[in-house]
């Protein structure tokens, strides 16, 4: 067999360019998908930390009525 021929076919193979070109793509996705997946946790946390001061608000103002009558 000829090296030239050998070397040829072994070049594409073994050229990181072609070998880790969907690795980046596929991080990049990794990289989009876990900021919106920490931003929808922070969303969350947010509407927690509002809908528990709501509830300690509403338990607050119902016990003034409460108490005021």
């Amino acid at each position: 067999m000829d090296r030239n021929f050998v070397s040829e076919r072994a070049d594409p193979v073994n050229d990181r360019r072609l070998s880790y070109g969907p690795l980046r793509t596929d991080r990049r996705r990794y990289d989009v998908a876990f900021a919106l997946t920490k931003e929808a946790f922070w969303m969350m946390a947010l509407l927690s930390s509002i809908g528990l001061w709501a509830a300690i608000w509403a338990a607050a103002a119902s016990m003034a009525s409460a108490w005021l009558q």
